[in-house]
């Protein structure tokens, strides 16, 4: 069995971008990782990241698909002060 390695960039692009060829839906997972600081680890493994990292990379999901409503389980739980504050700005301004 071969071993696949995917980086976040691949995972994004192929799980829920169906409104968009796949140049646009790469284009909206820059945008999203970009937006939660997560640029320059585009692509990094999954394995590869911290916890607060992987939560970001979650908010960004969600954010991509551009819902009416988010429903939030302590989304920030593993964020410090200053990245949770600018996270929650950015969730308020969409």
């Amino acid at each position: 069995m071969r071993k696949i390695h995917r980086s976040i960039h691949d995972r994004r692009s192929q799980s829920n971008y169906w409104r968009g060829n796949y140049p646009r839906r790469a284009e909206i997972a820059e945008y999203y990782q970009s937006i939660v600081g997560l640029a320059d680890a585009m692509h990094k493994h999954p394995s590869e990241f911290s916890p607060g990292m992987r939560q970001r990379v979650g908010i960004a999901r969600a954010s991509a698909l551009s819902p009416k409503m988010l429903l939030l389980e302590e989304p920030f739980g593993m964020l410090d002060s200053l990245t949770r504050f600018e996270l929650q700005q950015i969730l308020l301004d969409q």
